[in-house]
């Protein structure tokens, strides 16, 4: 390479550790990071280098497969010109799978990827201990003008998923560092990233993300001889976060409400109006259960469903399932390719003699956060969920002891 090309390589490098320091505080720094690595990406050449990390890589070849079926649901898709591209659009975000294995490919790229997710996620858990006292400008909850919306820089959904994988990331921290006073530091990270889930949001997305990301990091770190103690701790732990939180009560209260009192027409409550979206979606996938109704579609497809505009303004955009929308826009062959992906992660984990168990953490996360919305549609959680998938699947899967 030459010495230009070592430069771009050196600024795309960093430009993905800016990707991940920005993924909960700063779409300005995402996007000029994002811009950044893919220019350093292109000019720094050494195309077939890139390529054998990537082809090789069954995670990339996923993310990739899916993202050409979506492209290529454009060619048929109901929808207008304006409304494929912005589907596309929204997706393109996967190819910085492939981008971001083919650039970190050490070790110490990936502990500064690592530390650089670290650094950003606690200045926004600073910020969220912060905005309980203090009106602080910069954030979206100045002068409490977003009706319950308790997330400081994103929306509260996407901000309480990251932070459940962030509590799990601190603790898988504190059990491989030596030092007690390195240990305490991250457990108490851990501990205030999930009260601030328990105790300051009304997410319930991430507070059950939060508790079965804990459940499977117990499962895939804990020795066999301590699992039952430790389920046991767990429940206990469960339990007393539960009866301490009235934010926890009062917001799976109102769940089980909605849905016993669950009407099928005019009910725009949470659950309500997700299982109003979700029959209309299981509708639109018999009408094309293969290859879907195209990318975008799902917007003019929901208009022409829901006659009541209040419903509209909830249920339009997106019926708050990936699974669904999948379904409705690319097929049961789209949906297929997406479980492939997650099956890829989970396959190469299981593989592995050195056993990360954010791997399954992130799966996990993903999983259930694309039950009850639209984890890489939308922008503030694709934001996490695709670099971070990237960092996770590079080299070819991430160590334990780069997270350290």
């Amino acid at each position: 390479m030459t010495f230009f090309q070592n430069r771009m390589l050196t600024m795309a490098q960093w430009s993905v550790v800016g990707i991940l320091v920005s993924i909960s505080f700063s779409k300005a720094l995402f996007n000029t990071s994002s811009a950044l690595m893919i220019i350093g990406w292109l000019l720094s050449g050494d195309f077939p280098c890139k390529w054998q990390l990537m082809q090789k890589n069954p995670v990339t070849k996923a993310s990739v497969a899916l993202f050409f079926i979506i492209v290529g649901s454009a060619l048929y898709s109901e929808a207008d010109l304006h409304r494929t591209l912005i589907g596309v659009q929204a997706y393109s975000k996967l190819l910085f799978i492939p981008i971001i294995v083919s650039l970190i490919d050490t070790a110490q790229w990936r502990r500064r990827c690592w530390n650089g997710f670290a650094a950003g996620m606690v200045v926004t858990l600073a910020h969220v201990y912060a905005d309980v006292w203090l009106e602080i400008p910069w954030t979206r909850t100045y002068q409490n003008t977003l009706n319950g919306d308790t997330g400081v820089f994103e929306h509260h959904i996407a901000q309480t998923v990251v932070m459940a994988f962030f509590t799990a990331f601190c603790l898988h921290r504190a059990w491989t560092l030596q030092r007690l006073g390195q240990r305490l530091f991250w457990v108490l990270l851990s501990l205030l990233s999930a009260l601030s889930i328990t105790h300051l949001s009304i997410a319930r997305t991430g507070q059950v993300t939060l508790l079965m990301a804990m459940l499977t990091l117990l499962m895939v770190s804990v020795p066999k001889k301590w699992v039952l103690p430790s389920l046991g701790g767990f429940i206990l732990m469960t339990i007393l976060l539960v009866f301490s939180s009235s934010s926890l009560q009062n917001r799976f209260q109102l769940a089980y409400e909605e849905v016993t009192k669950f009407q099928f027409k005019n009910d725009y409550s949470s659950v309500g109006a997700r299982l109003q979206m979700w029959n209309i979606s299981l509708d639109l996938i018999k009408e094309r259960p293969l290859l879907g109704h195209g990318v975008g579609s799902y917007p003019l497809l929901a208009e022409k469903a829901f006659a009541d505009e209040r419903m509209c303004n909830i249920g339009c955009a997106q019926p708050h399932n990936q699974y669904l929308l999948f379904g409705v826009e690319i097929g049961l062959l789209g949906v297929l390719v997406f479980a492939s992906l997650l099956a890829s992660i989970c396959v190469a984990w299981l593989s592995m003699p050195d056993r990360n168990p954010l791997l399954p953490v992130y799966v996990t996360i993903l999983g259930l956060t694309c039950l009850s919305d639209s984890g890489l549609l939308i922008r503030a959680q694709a934001y996490f969920f695709i670099p971070m998938l990237g960092l996770l699947a590079s080299g070819p899967f991430i160590s334990n002891e780069e997270t350290t």
